[in-house]
């Protein structure tokens, strides 16, 4: 097909420079492109994803700008859309809360996961509050408001806490976790004391589901304040399942693959499906030869 004369025209005359309304128009296009190319850039960049939860108020964010955050000496609190990126999961960085943590642990954040679940929408939870005296990595599924996470001085290892509703969890000092996994129900709470010591274990605050009467209906295991507590020096090994409603004594030892549930005495071995008490004024040390037991009775009989 032969090009119409008036386009090679326009042409001669566009490169010649004698049409300058088409060549800024063109000029024009053509920075009007790069911009946006640039803006493409910059919104995929790590830059923008680390700073956009600074940038858009949802629900109660407006309200906690105006809110000045304080921390103990030593302390620092952030509201929880400022932990690193990384840190923040499924619209985590919607959830109005904070977390507390050592100043010279910052640089542990980054093992630190938050991330949301549930029904609600994120932006309407409020009260979520994380402090921490020291650093393990953590995942916390976050589900609801109040919910409250507390962990001591000097713990390590790892931790898994599913929170399906309001709920308590507070962790002693000195308490170490080969990566227990943790299930709060609603209205629950989890107490562990100072000095216990947890293999790749399961806690179930809680069962999470009804079992029910087959002629009325009725829930038969529910508990709108389940409980479970582990007293100071508690070792609990792998695989044990604690279940709610339950009280570990200080000193105890609880079995491998042992599932517990109920009330047992200090310096008690715990073993067994359905857990029993197969010895009772033993305890434990965390070396295998026994080193350290004159502290360990020190402490257990303080």
């Amino acid at each position: 097909m032969p090009v119409p004369r008036e386009a090679v025209v326009w042409a001669y005359r566009f490169f010649l420079g004698r049409d300058p309304e088409s060549e800024n128009a063109i000029i024009g296009k053509m920075k009007l492109e790069d911009e946006v190319r640039l803006m493409q850039e910059f919104t995929n960049s790590r830059e923008f994803k680390a700073k956009r939860r600074d940038l858009v108020v949802f629900g109660n964010f407006e309200a906690d700008r105006k809110e000045k955050l304080s921390a103990p000496a030593g302390m620092k609190t952030i509201r929880i859309r400022e932990m690193p990126a990384s840190s923040l999961r499924n619209g985590a960085e919607r959830i109005s809360g904070t977390i507390t943590f050592p100043l010279a642990d910052e640089e542990k954040l980054k093992d630190v996961i938050f991330s949301f679940h549930g029904p609600k929408e994120a932006e309407s939870l409020t009260g979520v509050e994380i402090v921490l005296k020291s650093v393990p990595a953590l995942y916390l599924a976050i589900s609801d408001s109040e919910q409250k996470v507390t962990v001591g001085e000097k713990c390590s290892g790892r931790w898994i806490f599913h929170l399906w509703g309001p709920a308590i969890v507070q962790i002693g000092d000195r308490v170490t976790s080969n990566g227990t996994d943790c299930f709060i129900n609603p209205g629950g709470s989890m107490l562990v004391g100072d000095d216990c010591m947890f293999a790749n274990a399961f806690v179930h605050v809680g069962d999470n589901h009804a079992i029910i009467d087959a002629v009325s209906g009725a829930p038969l295991n529910y508990s709108p304040n389940a409980r479970i507590e582990f007293k100071k020096h508690v070792w609990v090994a792998s695989r044990a399942t604690i279940l709610a409603d339950t009280t570990i004594g200080a000193g105890c030892v609880i079995g491998a693959g042992s599932i517990v549930k109920g009330n047992f005495d200090d310096k008690s071995l715990i073993v067994g499906v359905p857990a029993k008490v197969v010895r009772t004024g033993v305890s434990w040390t965390r070396s295998y030869e026994g080193r350290g037991a004159e502290d360990v009775l020190e402490m257990l009989n303080t």
